[in-house]
């Protein structure tokens, strides 16, 4: 099936997660500096580092989006013009903005693509055009709208489309969100976002209260609408999470990636069950597709506390895989702690992941140890498709009491 497909575009909170987004299959990561961006709390990338990464990244074919997105006042612009020429000697592929005052400056250098950000909430076409004409070649459009939606702004304005696929959401509008700043000081369009959506209020009324999570949205998956960003012609799906773990994003972007493959090579056959059997061993919100297809609702709110209803189907990052060594052994990084009767699994880059149930479990003395203790090395009987930088997960526990 000759069609153009939509490219994966995934979050790069440190190099660590750049590295595995990039071996996963991502066509692009997209990731934050020491300043300016909306997710302060994230690690991001020094500027030595954001050299290193973009070498990496396009050693694997691989385009790298510095975020520039936080809305800026006069002190921080006296900071940009130094920031921005870090990145152009880096050789970053494109930047995702907001603040239009920001663009003039990235406008110096052509060879950096000017993305659009969400937190500006392009909406319409005679909105996409008028960033067009002020240099965006791309625009991620708002999580209100919808794919029928998209492909109408991309036919007239005649401008590349970026949508979320996949993660977590927020209650407001893209951007538009004071909710943090109001119960926390914290400005959630500069990078301080406190996520007070997420918390447990209260209602009351004259004759009765209730107590809950009533501006907690359930998180996006769009698998079952891969056909419909085929059919509209949709450029990019971007995967949110830069805060979220290796195996949050190795699991994603390996899923993405084999589904959109498969669809593109056997449409007629393709159905979307397998890869849900995937994203739901990540700890997840219950999920919805959102926008994506109609409007949004009552039935996307979340009304349980964080991640209730996953907790028997997801896995742990239990490791990463160090190196390989003699006769397919591997060492593994210890992220959790993980014993030999767990159900322990290696997601290899592309392909069949691998069973690693009852395998011995070594430190690095060569002593047989019960447990792995976190930020050990622990060496265990690999296989010859184990490559460095797997992840490996193992089976989550029910927690008796979990919140």
């Amino acid at each position: 099936m000759n069609i153009k497909r939509p490219i994966i575009i995934a979050p790069a909170g440190n190099m660590e997660k750049l590295k595995v987004a990039c071996l996963y299959g991502a066509d692009g990561v997209y990731f934050g500096g020491s300043k300016f961006n909306l997710r302060y709390a994230s690690e991001n990338l020094s500027d030595a580092e954001i050299i290193e990464a973009v070498k990496f990244a396009h050693s694997k074919n691989v385009r790298c989006y510095a975020l520039l997105n936080s809305y800026m006042n006069d002190s921080d612009i006296k900071e940009l013009p130094g920031f921005i020429e870090n990145l152009a000697v880096a050789g970053v592929d494109g930047v995702i903005v907001s603040d239009i005052g920001v663009m003039k400056f990235i406008r110096k250098y052509p060879e950096i693509k000017i993305i659009l950000s969400t937190q500006k909430s392009c909406l319409n076409a005679e909105s996409a055009m008028f960033w067009k004409e002020n240099g965006v070649s791309r625009i991620v459009l708002g999580r209100e709208i919808s794919i029928d939606e998209a492909f109408e702004i991309k036919e007239i304005a005649d401008i590349e489309i970026e949508m979320f696929v996949h993660g977590a959401m927020c209650m407001s509008m893209s951007g538009e969100c004071l909710i943090s700043n109001y119960t926390t000081g914290r400005d959630a369009n500069r990078g301080g976002c406190s996520h007070a959506c997420r918390f447990m209020y209260k209602l009351s009324n004259e004759n009765s209260s209730v107590r809950n999570t009533f501006m907690s949205s359930k998180d996006l998956n769009g698998l079952n609408c891969i056909p419909q960003f085929f059919k509209n012609n949709i450029d990019a799906l971007k995967i949110e999470g830069r805060m979220k773990s290796p195996l949050y994003l190795a699991t994603l972007v390996k899923t993405y990636k084999e589904a959109i493959s498969d669809y593109q090579n056997n449409s007629s056959n393709w159905t979307s069950s397998k890869y849900f059997e995937e994203t739901d061993k990540i700890r997840h919100r219950p999920y919805t597709e959102g926008f994506l297809r109609s409007s949004k609702n009552e039935d996307t709110i979340y009304l349980e506390p964080e991640y209730k209803n996953n907790e028997v189907n997801s896995y742990n990052y239990a490791g990463i895989v160090l190196d390989v060594l003699a006769d397919n052994k591997i060492a593994v990084l210890a992220k959790d702690r993980f014993c030999k009767a767990d159900l322990i699994e290696v997601l290899t880059f592309s392909g069949k992941n691998i069973s690693m149930d009852s395998r011995d479990l070594y430190d690095v003395k060569e002593n047989k140890i019960e447990y792995s203790k976190p930020n050990s090395i622990v060496i265990m009987q690999g296989s010859e498709n184990i490559r460095k930088f797997n992840i490996v997960r193992a089976k989550a526990k029910r927690k008796e009491n979990n919140i």
